[in-house]
């Protein structure tokens, strides 16, 4: 009998969260399918992660060109994409620091 419940609790602390592209929610395959769905949301995340820091960049290098000219108004706007690169950088990090928290 306390086996039978130890399997249970593991099955609802690793099955929480219903999602679509999950095929196996029982059985043999369950947690082999939702460790599949994880890696490949993590490769993604990670993916759009490193392009993020590319386009950051990518961003800073042409903000540093354009600070040896005379344009003000592009060096403004070049700022501006700059901060916003920034913190929507700052802000993936920390949506990981939470996920990685609550996973915990």
């Amino acid at each position: 009998m306390q086996r039978v419940s130890r399997r249970l609790k593991e099955k609802e602390n690793t099955m929480s969260i219903k999602s679509p592209y999950i095929s196996f929610y029982e059985g043999p395959f369950a947690s082999a399918s939702a460790n599949a769905h994880l890696l490949t949301t993590n490769i993604y995340f990670s993916l759009l992660f490193q392009a993020s820091i590319d386009a950051q960049l990518e961003i800073e290098k042409d903000y540093e060109i354009l600070l040896q000219g005379d344009n003000i108004a592009e060096i403004e706007a070049k700022k501006k994409q700059l901060d916003y690169a920034e913190n929507l950088l700052g802000l993936n990090i920390l949506c990981t620091m939470i996920d990685e928290e609550l996973e915990s």
